[in-house]
């Protein structure tokens, strides 16, 4: 077992991490909870206060005691600047196609975390709204028309009918 080093939590969901273990997981994984696997609008962690108390009260009991894992006895400085991305602009529909995209793999191949929703490759928005949804181009050649499909599979998320101005 290890200490946590510098412990954070998920804002949305509340579970604790290690800042460095979290942020890599979510680079790996996108905006999904370990823990529960459950998509999250947001990937904005905060200093866990409580936690990181507890860590350096353990270091003083312990002088001469340097935590598994750790190269010094020393807490970093909690980060100002987490590196993570928060959301909180956008609207209802944004944030399904967020959720979308963090339940599935394939869309996150194709809609990148960084970039804003409207921006994504098949996806139309009006007034913050999704209203077109085209998850397949066709490229028409003088033989043949041939589909470029996402390569979508499983159920479609229940979320999508949060989407009421789809036509």
């Amino acid at each position: 077992r290890t200490m946590f080093r510098d412990p954070v939590f998920v804002l949305e969901s509340g579970h604790a991490y290690d800042r460095s273990a979290i942020l890599s997981h979510f680079r790996r994984n996108g905006a999904k909870d370990p823990l529960t696997r459950r998509a999250l609008s947001s990937t904005k962690v905060m200093t866990n206060w409580a936690m990181r108390n507890v860590v350096q009260a353990w270091l003083d009991r312990h002088p001469g005691v340097t935590p598994d894992g750790w190269d010094s006895r020393e807490l970093p400085e909690p980060a100002k600047d987490d590196g993570t991305q928060t959301f909180d602009d956008e609207g209802d529909d944004a944030r399904v196609l967020r959720a979308w995209r963090a339940m599935c793999p394939e869309l996150q191949e194709r809609w990148p975390e960084a970039a804003r929703p409207k921006d994504w490759k098949g996806v139309t928005m009006e007034n913050g709204r999704v209203v077109k949804l085209e998850l397949e181009t066709s490229e028409a050649s003088e033989e043949s028309e041939e589909y470029e499909g996402f390569g979508l599979s499983g159920a479609v998320p229940a979320e999508i009918g949060q989407l009421t101005s789809l036509e």
